[in-house]
């Protein structure tokens, strides 16, 4: 036992001290999405009425800026600034009525990340995110707050040059700042592409 951890201290001293200069990298992210509501299918109206509804969700397009700090070789920390955007169909089944919401959300996130095997990483962290169009109409409520996302990625360089695909697990509304109980916070799954610039 005192062995493999002397020997997983060494492998990270190693790297530590054969790593390169510490550097920066900004990137310009876009992320293909699949997106669901975590809903059991009620939600109240002004009212406090519970009505059944069957949703469907058409996910939008989400891209944004990324801002790396390589801490060590194997570990960086990362900022992004991000848009994403959510079409959301209800079918009230009482009323047999129809109603469309775009959800557009503006975030603010930050990310640990851990290198590992070369071109392998994971990354995870938690975001801020406002709601661009909130207003007591929304079919969605409660997308307002904070987020969790984690993934897994590979990462390839070219002098400066770097190119990754990120597939990830994205939650939304997990510490929610609307005033209304709800469980319909948007779920996020998808694969993020960046191209970024290493200085």
């Amino acid at each position: 036992m005192r062995l493999s951890l002397a020997l997983v201290i060494l492998l990270f001293a190693g790297q530590i001290c054969h790593a390169q200069q510490y550097r920066n990298n900004f990137s310009l992210v876009y992320a293909v999405t699949s997106t669901s509501l975590a809903t059991t299918g009620s939600r109240p109206d002004a009212d406090h009425y519970n009505y059944n509804y069957n949703y469907t969700v058409t996910s939008g397009p989400r891209f944004g800026l990324s801002y790396t700090r390589y801490i060590f070789k194997w570990f960086a920390v990362e900022t992004d600034v991000l848009y994403m955007r959510n079409n959301v169909t209800a079918l009230d089944t009482y009323n047999n009525n129809i109603i469309h919401n775009s959800v557009h959300l503006a975030s603010i996130q930050g990310f640990v990340k851990i290198r590992f095997l070369k071109y392998l990483f994971v990354d995870g962290g938690i975001a801020a995110d406002s709601e661009l169009d909130q207003n007591e109409g929304n079919i969605t409520w409660a997308q307002e707050g904070l987020a969790a996302e984690a993934g897994i990625g590979v990462k390839l360089s070219f002098n400066h040059l770097i190119l990754s695909v990120n597939p990830y697990l994205r939650t939304h509304g997990d510490i929610t700042l609307s005033k209304v109980d709800s469980n319909n916070e948007l779920n996020e799954q998808g694969i993020k592409f960046s191209v970024g610039y290493d200085f």
